[in-house]
């Protein structure tokens, strides 16, 4: 038995295309499909607990992010370990704390054009060491994007 049918029964579905097969040639025809499982019904409560295409897309995505977002953490102390203190704290203030340049200006107490241009150098420095260490060009220009 082959796809519901009986030989006797896929012997006639094939006549009726116009092959005709002896017994003996069906047999062998048969013996050399591959062998094919049964379906087995499965209630909905089953089918919803198994993992679909989505999910499992989605799952791998997250890891890549996770992984990626870490190089990036991992890349990004490595930078700030190598900075003077002055230009680290810059950063953090931008990156981290998400200040902008008039407030971190008066924390200072210092003019904000000189921020501006220290900030900008320390932008490309970083840009640098992300795509040397092969992170993704636009996952850098959102992570080091400019003040408006």
């Amino acid at each position: 038995m082959r796809d519901g049918l009986t030989l006797a029964q896929a012997r006639e579905a094939l006549a009726s295309q116009g092959i005709t097969l002896s017994d003996e040639e069906a047999e062998r025809l048969l013996a050399r499909l591959p062998v094919r499982f049964s379906r087995r019904p499965e209630s909905e409560d089953a089918l919803a607990t198994l993992p679909a295409h989505e999910r499992a897309d989605a799952a791998v995505l997250d890891e890549e992010r996770a992984r990626t977002w870490e190089r990036i953490r991992q890349v990004l102390a490595a930078a700030r370990a190598r900075l003077p203190v002055r230009d680290a704290a810059l950063l953090a203030l931008t990156l981290e704390d998400g200040r902008k340049v008039a407030e971190i200006a008066a924390i200072l107490g210092t003019a904000q054009k000189p921020l501006y241009e220290r900030l900008s150098r320390l932008r490309i420095r970083l840009r640098r060491e992300f795509e040397a260490a092969g992170i993704d060009a636009d996952l850098i220009r959102d992570l080091l994007a400019e003040e408006e």
